[in-house]
């Protein structure tokens, strides 16, 4: 029978074990995240090395995302079950009913967010141009399908479980901005902003990220149906 002290050592050993894991999965993500920027940048379009340069780059970057959180917080001495708790994604204290609901609250203030803006433009003839049509449509359903389902929760663990305990909703909100700032559309912009103002607040009010997600895969999923629907 294992004494005491051989199964702490063993259990102090796994956080390094993940760290070491985590942090060679974020080197590669890493390294295949600048040759898909290299390609976008320089390949002509249509380069046989990969199908879509702009689907390589955004899958690379927000696979970069969770791994960079995960890979610190076990480089901190957490295991990975106590990482994921700190990000939100324990089992927490909130039904899946009020998950549900409060992530279905996010998308409808967000939805409305979006009537405003068109509301806007509309009676003050002030235009908030936007290219995300034109950028996505065309792109492999694998692409559309990861922008949709998988994107969202790799960005709520980085932005809201990760940056908004150590640097706060409004500089979180503001990185999510930057992030969002590839697809040069004002509307877009504004858009994420307030998403993760809004996202930050809840996070901090519920402790479950899985709130959040829900929000922001409704969110993508509708306007990724509009896009692909026009």
């Amino acid at each position: 029978m294992a004494s005491s002290g051989a199964l702490r050592s063993r259990a102090s050993a796994r956080p390094g074990r993940y760290f070491r894991l985590l942090a060679a999965l974020l080197v590669v993500v890493a390294a295949s995240t600048l040759y898909f920027s290299y390609e976008e940048a320089v390949l002509p379009t249509g380069s046989p090395w990969f199908p879509s340069a702009l689907a390589g780059s955004s899958i690379s970057l927000s696979l970069m995302l969770p791994l960079i959180a995960l890979t610190y917080l076990t480089s901190r001495g957490l295991p990975l079950a106590g990482a994921l708790r700190s990000l939100g994604l324990g089992k927490g204290k909130l039904s899946i009913t009020a998950i549900v609901t409060i992530g279905i609250g996010v998308f409808l203030a967000i939805l409305g967010v979006e009537i405003a803006l068109s509301l806007f433009q509309a009676v003050t003839n002030i235009s908030l141009p936007t290219n995300v049509q034109s950028l996505l449509q065309g792109q492999a359903l694998y692409y559309i399908v990861f922008a949709a389902l998988i994107g969202p929760i790799n960005e709520e663990i980085f932005f809201r479980g990760f940056l908004v305990p150590r640097f706060g909703i409004v500089l979180s909100a503001l990185l999510f901005m930057m992030l969002h700032s590839g697809y040069a559309s004002v509307a877009e912009l504004i858009g994420a902003f307030v998403f993760g103002l809004l996202a930050g607040y809840v996070f901090k009010r519920t402790g479950s990220l899985y709130t959040t997600i829900i929000g922001h895969i409704l969110v993508n999923s509708m306007a990724l149906f509009f896009i692909m629907a026009i």
